[in-house]
């Protein structure tokens, strides 16, 4: 059995009106594992206005398509609450999820601490085989209001009726040696020691794009990847642990912590796949 984090290839992305006015209204805390006390008439629009099964709303909030709920609605069952939106074109339903079961083992995931005690940060996840064996969509309770979590019948449902805009980002193998494990961090470790042993001269993220048009040429700092596509349009790519390959991503803006990195140049890939 494996787990996955749920996200979307951020492909696309949802905003809505008065946004000020709403957001406490309508999803300051809300969607944290319990029923949705409030939701009304908020007009909701896609920065791209593309037709996908899943589409990020906002931190731990999916949109789903009405296939996609017509595809899992077994898996879902009651452990979700889907809430219809009011959006420009599509049919779309924000997913808020109920089921929060206390499925992550602490004494075998690796973990960081804020002095009182409490989880900051989950560096390698370690899941409850008994506690999940059964469920398909689950939160749990270190994280409630942020991360979703789905296991492989989910992950297979989706692939399987061929949904658009899904991410699954693998975190636990109930059957993955250890040992293996551990080699396969190495071999991530290296590969960004290597990245950063081979670095030429560096620039900075406006000049670094500046140079790829001119060059033809990506760019990499640690595990994040730039590269231009056909359209001259920015992707950026996330280096797997896993498979030690780029996940690839159209962006809706570039995060605000690219601007400090210094970036180098690098040879393009060359072919992109959008999302994992």
């Amino acid at each position: 059995m494996r787990v996955y984090e749920l996200s979307s290839d951020k492909q696309d992305q949802l905003f809505y009106d008065n946004m000020g006015h709403n957001y406490p209204v309508y999803f300051e805390n809300q969607f944290n594992g319990g029923p949705v006390e409030r939701w009304g008439e908020i007009k909701f629009h896609s920065t791209k206005g593309l037709d996908l099964d899943m589409i990020a709303l906002s931190a731990g909030i999916p949109a789903l398509s009405k296939k996609a709920i017509a595809a899992t609605q077994d898996l879902l069952g009651d452990k979700v609450e889907t809430l219809p939106l009011d959006h420009d074109y599509f049919e779309l339903f924000a997913i808020n999820v109920l089921h929060v079961i206390p499925a992550l083992d602490t004494s075998r995931s690796e973990l960081k601490l804020w002095s009182d005690g409490r989880i900051r940060k989950i560096i390698q996840y370690a899941f409850s085989q008994d506690i999940i064996k059964d469920v398909a969509i689950f939160k749990i309770p270190e994280f409630i209001s942020t991360y979703i979590f789905v296991t492989d019948v989910f992950r297979d449902r989706v692939l399987q009726h061929n949904l658009t805009g899904f991410r699954f980002i693998e975190l636990w193998d109930s059957e993955a040696n250890p040992a293996t494990k551990e080699m396969q961090r190495q071999r991530y470790l290296e590969r960004l020691a290597e990245i950063e042993r081979s670095k030429g001269q560096e620039y900075s993220f406006a000049e670094v794009t500046e140079r790829m048009r001119k060059e033809n040429k990506a760019a990499v700092s640690g595990k994040q990847k730039l590269q231009l596509d056909e359209n001259d349009s920015l992707l950026i790519g996330d280096l797997l642990e896993d498979t030690l390959t780029y996940a690839w991503m159209d962006p809706i803006y570039v995060p605000p912590i690219f601007l400090g990195m210094k970036w180098h140049l690098v040879e393009k890939e060359p072919i992109l796949k959008l999302g994992r």
